[in-house]
């Protein structure tokens, strides 16, 4: 990952660790339907007791970032995967998603 698309990737999370209802947050590039960027897909971890849809996730991102920072794709999940040092398994995340969408991963 280049230094800029991990500074994006920090800047989604941030953006999304601002709801209240959110306790953790992760959001991966996965490869693109149409073009040659890639569409990004946020998982969002919710805070104990409560909820929040995509709806209200779209409306967040549309008001607090710039279009390309937008994710294509919004998943919540119980727990994110992670590491016994506590960081976060994107290639689940990665591999879950792809298999959900019923394609192949063709790209790290």
């Amino acid at each position: 990952m280049s230094d800029s698309s991990h500074l994006a990737e920090l800047r989604r999370r941030a953006g999304m660790l601002r709801l209240p209802e959110v306790r953790a947050a992760a959001a991966i590039p996965v490869p693109a339907r149409a073009g040659e960027e890639d569409d990004i897909a946020v998982f969002l971890e919710l805070e104990e007791g409560r909820t929040l849809d995509e709806a209200a996730v779209r409306a967040h991102a549309q008001a607090a970032m710039p279009r390309y920072m937008q994710p294509q794709y919004i998943r919540f999940v119980a727990a994110l995967p992670v590491t016994p040092t506590s960081k976060i398994e994107k290639y689940k995340l990665r591999a879950a998603l792809m298999a959900e969408l019923g394609e192949r991963e063709e790209r790290a």
